[in-house]
């Protein structure tokens, strides 16, 4: 069952393809320049910068085409896990407070049957 996207979140659609390709491009073109610099020895100061640059736009690019649970998986974890966190604190609340009731109860009703 695929997971409801949030406004805004333009992965997996034409328009994401349309921002996250040139990008993929570009980092590949990047790639290449960087490499052609790093075989000349006297242009390899220039070249590994570029060769970071490129992987980095290239990855950012691959992450931004991948579904946000598998780009993402450790996030979506904790979004999971906060989520039912606050279930059970509601339900704990509600049982506290049930409990409390129950206690006011028993008192009023030992009130009622002692002897006095």
């Amino acid at each position: 069952m695929p997971l409801p996207r949030p406004r805004g979140d333009f992965r997996n659609s034409r328009v994401g393809f349309r921002i996250e390709s040139p990008a993929l491009v570009l980092g590949a073109v990047f790639g290449l320049v960087a490499l052609l610099l790093c075989v000349t020895v006297l242009l390899l100061p220039l070249g590994l910068p570029l060769l970071r640059l490129s992987r980095r736009l290239s990855g950012s690019a691959v992450r931004l085409m991948m579904p946000r649970p598998l780009a993402h998986p450790v996030q979506e974890l904790g979004r999971s896990g906060r989520k039912a966190g606050r279930r059970v604190r509601s339900e704990a609340r509600s049982v506290a407070s049930s409990g409390k009731r129950a206690r006011k109860q028993g008192r009023t009703l030992r009130k009622k049957l002692a002897p006095g």
